[in-house]
């Protein structure tokens, strides 16, 4: 039997009731041969013994099951052990409480197989959030890139796969990184000007937001200053590279952040956010910063102004 080309990696934190539901799924994907690697991120109910069950009953020639266990907290450091036991040419990170389609493993090697320069493949994610409600998150490959990784999240987690050996050049993740890891990662993965292709299928993956997920929940650091050293790792990263406009772009999340920060009470933590922005542009994201506080829906509308040359 051939080799599988493609591996998930997926990271478990007290999931123990509902982690078998996205298991399942995996389990039901139609290509084999398939790799799965699962990684326990220090789970402090019964998910470990649960994990491991699943995997015995399902495990076989063409469904390869690797049970890990990571000891340091948060999912970036979970998914950094899962891409070291990588062996496949392909690579998909997927999270413990999502559901995908049954072939979609099968579209990821088959889009790969028939492009052979491809190096990443996304896709629209339907998405539900904690009170019900749903929308599309829609992939698309333009000149904007970086702005979409940025702005909107379109590299996150459960939205591609790409060459495993793309992400290991990339930097893999970084476990320092606690809160919007994933967005970290695709500036790095952007700037590598990877070959990109959208996979023509209708929103074959669920993402099911819930409070206590291993990014957002008790497994994290306080959000508000994990989010803030996350905008300064991805400044320093478009700094470092020169991205004029990737700059822009992280300022962008720092006013809707600031004005999160006011909506919530912390007037301060606003004003310290606000005063970090170039003074040469600031009203434009005071703009952003009221319009994101007022209705958080259609900021994007708003565009960071670009840093002058001689950005600071």
């Amino acid at each position: 039997m051939k080799a599988p080309s493609l591996t998930l990696v997926v990271p478990v934190y007290n999931r123990a009731g509902i982690v078998e539901r996205s298991l399942d799924c995996i389990a039901a994907q139609t290509l084999r041969p398939l790799s799965l690697i699962i990684v326990d991120n220090n789970s402090t109910d019964n998910t470990a013994e649960v994990i491991e069950r699943w995997a015995d009953a399902h495990r076989s020639s063409s469904f390869d099951i690797t049970v890990t266990r990571e000891t340091r907290p948060g999912a970036a450091a979970a998914r950094r052990r899962g891409l070291e036991l990588v062996s496949t040419p392909i690579v998909q990170f997927f999270d413990s409480d999502d559901i995908m389609a049954p072939t979609l493993a099968a579209d990821i090697v088959n889009a790969f197989a028939a492009r052979p320069e491809l190096e990443l493949l996304g896709w629209d994610t339907n998405v539900q959030a904690p009170d019900g409600s749903r929308r599309i998150n829609r992939f698309r490959v333009d000149d904007r890139t970086m702005y979409r990784a940025l702005v909107h999240g379109m590299l996150s987690t459960q939205r591609y796969a790409a060459l495993t050996s793309l992400v290991r050049r990339a930097g893999s993740w970084r476990p320092d990184i606690r809160v919007w890891n994933d967005m970290e990662l695709s500036t790095r993965i952007v700037l590598l000007n990877p070959v990109m292709q959208r996979l023509d299928v209708e929103a074959p993956v669920t993402t099911i937001f819930t409070a206590d997920s291993i990014t957002h929940g008790a497994n994290s650091t306080p959000v508000s200053s994990a989010k803030e050293h996350t905008l300064d790792v991805c400044y320093e990263t478009m700094l470092e590279a020169g991205h004029r406009e990737g700059q822009a772009y992280v300022n962008y999340r720092r006013a809707c952040l600031a004005a999160e920060y006011a909506s919530a009470g912390a007037h301060t933590d606003a004003r310290r956010l606000m005063s970090q922005l170039p003074v040469h542009s600031r009203w434009r994201y005071r703009l952003i910063y009221l319009k994101h506080r007022l209705c958080r829906r259609g900021t994007w509308l708003l565009r960071p102004p670009l840093p002058l040359k001689s950005t600071q």
